[in-house]
């Protein structure tokens, strides 16, 4: 079936057949980890509230508080539900939440390509979203379980209603202006960040299109009560009165201790991150982005993407600690404007689709290998606990930031009560329970699991194991230092543990190659680290 530019288009079912397929193997196939927080500011936590037993990190803590729950209630009522129907299969657990960031990835192909439509015309448009599903950076990210990926579907949908309210409709309860208002309010939860960029658009339309009123509305009758409503559900999970949107300003921006975890320069989002994201299209980007800025100057409009994009970017710089992801809301405004530089550089016309098609080629080819190969944290970590029957019990150190009990779990016997969780914590982290510190501070450094923690590790009080249960598989990252390594496996081999009269101990039985990291001690330079999955075994001895 030959493709053809007019083929990307709202009403093409073509176009929305193939994208559909696309977005549906990235969720199948995409079973690497891109960061630690996809999984551990979500689904974990979903997990944890259906099933118990979750890998919950610092931020989750009643002390810090610093995540709203709107987010992984997203997926917990889902596994309420498949739970309820006898149907929370394994397979079930581990992909629908990765289905439910596609569903909402199409909606936000939807709503772009109208606002694109309109603002710059089909052609634009249908560049645009060929960028998009053909991008490595998308395509790697948005069925990932972030809260970005439903920040990033969400913005397309504000743009279009803003798009939609105007000075013409007299109405004081203007139906667009309420969606507009619901959605800004969702964003505002799942990231404070979100709402900064918005501000200029507002005023733009409170003091050219007098709008005022309508916002005033919607402020006092949609926004009170949907962040009100916010704030009840997060004080009924951390068990006290809680606002997580002070929580998460005062830790990130005016405490700094968000640059405990590395600060970046401010140029990242300027340069090096939209770079990596747009590859050999960023010429196109900056061009773009001056197409834009005359093409809004000539008509005498609101830059509505540039402002938004500017704005973000500038909030975001502001903050030390800087990444990649953290850009993804703005992807879409990032293909508009490279759609745009194609177009004006190249006159691009229908008959013209194979020069964009053989352009992005390798594009598509980093897309493949992105999903399917690039970050891959430990696949072999979860072929090994599935290894283990209903009654086995892995321990797994929290290092190898994988999808933990989620990616585990077994409809007869949930993760829980198979699996144990090494936890890490920040030097400033103060538990509100005293048994959630008691195994000691485990550093970012490369110095995981020092001889001095080893022996704490299958202590009763803290994982209640007793001389019959104890975990049969551990699994442990480890640096290539020498001395750690050595030191580690020394102190494992000497584990013992007597039941009845066999006595048991622990004896490594695989290997993997993990990756290369770059670790930041807290004194010294950085550091290049060789990370080793190792994993030993309880056998009884000879």
């Amino acid at each position: 079936m030959a493709i053809k530019l007019d083929d990307f288009k709202p009403d093409s079912w073509k176009f929305w057949v193939i994208n559909f397929t696309i977005k549906m193997l990235l969720a199948f196939t995409t079973r690497n980890m891109f960061y630690p927080d996809e999984h551990q500011q979500g689904v974990e936590i979903a997990y944890d509230m259906v099933y118990g037993g979750g890998n919950l990190t610092w931020e989750w803590d009643p002390n810090y508080a610093l995540r709203p729950i709107l987010h992984p209630l997203i997926y917990a009522a889902v596994f309420k539900l498949l739970n309820s129907l006898g149907l929370d299969y394994s397979v079930m657990i581990i992909y629908v939440p990765n289905i439910i960031h596609i569903s909402l990835w199409l909606i936000g192909d939807y709503y772009m390509l109208k606002v694109c439509q309109k603002l710059y015309g089909s052609q634009v448009a249908k560049i645009m979203i060929f960028l998009n599903m053909t991008s490595w950076y998308s395509g790697t990210l948005m069925p990932r379980t972030f809260s970005n990926t439903i920040e990033a579907s969400l913005l397309p949908m504000a743009l279009y209603f803003w798009l939609k309210i105007d000075g013409k409709n007299n109405k004081i309860i203007d139906q667009d202006a309420i969606y507009l208002t619901v959605i800004i309010c969702i964003s505002f939860i799942l990231r404070n960040t979100s709402i900064v960029p918005w501000l200029p658009a507002m005023m733009w339309k409170v003091f050219y299109h007098k709008t005022f009123q309508k916002f005033l509305f919607c402020g006092l009758f949609i926004a009170i009560p949907t962040l009100a409503g916010s704030c009840l559900l997060d004080s009924w999970y951390y068990g006290k009165y809680t606002l997580t949107a002070y929580n998460f300003l005062e830790f990130n921006v005016l405490s700094g201790k968000s640059s405990y975890f590395e600060t970046n320069s401010s140029l990242n989002y300027i340069l090096s991150y939209p770079l990596t994201q747009t590859l050999t299209c960023y010429p196109l980007l900056c061009f773009g982005m001056w197409c834009n800025f005359k093409i809004h100057r000539s008509n005498k409009t609101f830059p509505l993407l540039l402002s938004i994009f500017t704005s973000y970017t500038i909030v975001l710089s502001l903050i030390g600690h800087k990444e990649s992801r953290f850009m993804l809301p703005l992807f879409y405004i990032t293909c508009t404007f490279i759609a745009l530089g194609i177009q004006n550089l190249l006159a691009v016309k229908s008959e013209r689709l194979k020069v964009i098609i053989i352009g992005l080629k390798a594009c598509i080819i980093i897309l493949i290998f992105c999903s399917l190969f690039a970050w891959l944290h430990l696949n072999q970590y979860i072929n090994l606990a599935y290894k283990a029957n209903s009654f086995t019990t892995a321990f797994v150190s929290n290092q190898m930031s994988s999808k933990t009990l989620c990616d585990l779990h077994q409809k007869e016997a949930p993760s829980s009560e198979r699996i144990r969780i090494l936890p890490w914590h920040p030097t400033f982290y103060t538990p509100s329970s005293p048994q959630a510190y008691s195994l000691g501070y485990l550093d970012k450094t490369g110095r995981d699991l020092q001889e001095k923690y080893m022996s704490m590790l299958l202590q009763q009080d803290i994982w209640n194991f007793t001389d019959q249960n104890l975990p049969e598989y551990l699994s442990l990252v480890s640096s290539a230092n020498p001395i750690t390594m050595k030191k580690t496996h020394k102190t494992i081999m000497n584990m013992s543990t007597q039941v009845g009269s066999v006595r048991y101990h622990y004896k490594p039985v695989d290997k993997y190659f993990v990756g290369i990291d770059d670790r930041r001690p807290l004194e010294g330079p950085k550091a290049l680290v060789i990370e080793y999955l190792v994993v030993y075994r309880l056998i009884q001895d000879q």
